[in-house]
């Protein structure tokens, strides 16, 4: 039987179909009905083999084009192309942004990138110094402990960052390296989109940059303000008249109510009190004796209103002092401060003559304050004196 005439088998969805002649098969091949890769059987034998395999189909497939390559699947992960899933970030980009974006982020960062570079590291530990971290620095929080900005920033950021580093983040970075620039990630945006904690944080920062003070923060600054000016920022225009009314007793004391003698301890603040446009935050005042007061210690609270968008101090309010031990009644710095200026101007009356005492503290802070002028003019002296020397 020849070529033309032998019969073939012709698998089928795994079933033999035929039996048909060489001629038949070479027709459907030239149609394009077979493919290369369909599988045949001689009628006699149990070979199946691919069509582009057997000599007597060969030379219909010399024109026809390569098959199409295996599924993905199929193919060595070594060479497969990489994905963008598979793109691997700088570990110490994840250690230095964790500063802005805190430990948490950096630890799951360092757990996904360990995974995408195919490090085995084990997860749960970048995830436990990250996420722990955090919990410990909310749980201080609620517990009351204040461990000031810088301390806070250490034990609660650094300290976590360097544990993520050393164990984690370092190890990853020969491999990154290895990787090569092809397979890593680029220094900033990729990075963010990658983490959508990082835009969290990102949105959280912009927040606190850009969102109205709260207020006790109002009342550190005002009592912190360099200047009246500055101070009245945070201000309504009722308390223009205390603070006007203090500059008047600096200009006859020579000492201002909030300075280095003065001590301010901000306490509670509370929101709603009277209407959800007024709060309230305690303080409590220590001031240093003087050469006419005692020491003393004063308690009270500032009155804050909602005005044009922010918090603004519309009053000042003493409701306890060291030298009434019996108590008073809550009152405004606006109805005290005639008085005070009443009494200051009793105590330096103008044009006294300032005994000797003060007026050598007088003196002595003024070279303080201008020492440099002071080293000048001994400079101009001693040259003169030696200029006058040489000519005698």
């Amino acid at each position: 039987m020849n070529n033309e005439t032998s019969p073939w088998w012709l698998s089928n969805a795994g079933k033999a179909d035929g039996p048909f002649t060489s001629d038949v098969l070479v027709e459907r091949i030239r149609t394009r009905e077979l493919s290369p890769d369909a599988y045949v059987c001689k009628a006699g034998t149990d070979a199946w083999q691919r069509l582009a395999d057997c000599p007597e189909f060969a030379g219909e497939f010399a024109d026809t084009p390569p098959p199409p390559p295996p599924p993905d699947s199929a193919i060595p992960s070594s060479a497969r192309p990489t994905s963008k899933q598979d793109h691997a970030w700088n570990p110490f980009t994840i250690a230095l942004l964790g500063i802005l974006f805190t430990p948490i982020w950096s630890g799951i960062l360092a757990a996904i990138n360990a995974n995408r570079l195919g490090i085995a590291q084990p997860l749960w530990r970048p995830l436990t110094v990250g996420i722990g971290s955090q919990l410990i620095s909310l749980a201080a929080d609620c517990g009351g402990l204040d461990m000031g900005f810088l301390w806070g920033e250490v034990i609660f950021t650094l300290v976590p960052l360097v544990l993520l580093w050393s164990f984690d983040l370092s190890p990853q970075y020969p491999e990154y390296e290895r990787k090569g620039e092809e397979n890593a990630e680029k220094w900033f945006v990729p990075l963010l989109a990658g983490s959508p904690l990082a835009l969290m944080t990102i949105v959280y920062w912009g927040i606190v940059l850009f969102a109205p003070l709260e207020p006790a923060e109002t009342v550190h600054r005002f009592i912190n303000a360099s200047s009246t000016s500055e101070a009245r920022k945070y201000c309504t225009s009722n308390m223009h008249t205390i603070l006007d009314g203090f500059d008047e007793l600096d200009k006859i004391t020579g000492n201002i109510p909030v300075d280095d003698n003065f001590e301010f301890e901000l306490l509670d603040e509370y929101y709603g009190e009277y209407s959800d446009n007024e709060s309230r935050v305690d303080y409590r005042m220590k001031t240093a004796p003087t050469e006419h007061d005692p020491a003393s210690t004063m308690h009270g609270y500032f009155y804050l209103r909602w005005l044009e968008g922010r918090w603004q101090i519309d009053d000042w309010i003493i409701t306890a002092h060291s030298q009434h031990p019996g108590g008073i009644e809550p009152v405004s710095f606006s109805t005290l401060l005639p008085e005070m200026l009443e009494e200051a101007r009793r105590e330096y009356p103008q044009g006294q003559t300032p005994s000797l005492g003060q007026r050598f503290n007088d003196g002595m802070e003024f070279l303080r304050r201008n020492w440099y002028l002071v080293m000048g003019g001994v400079m101009l002296i001693a040259a003169m004196l030696k200029s006058l020397g040489s000519r005698l």
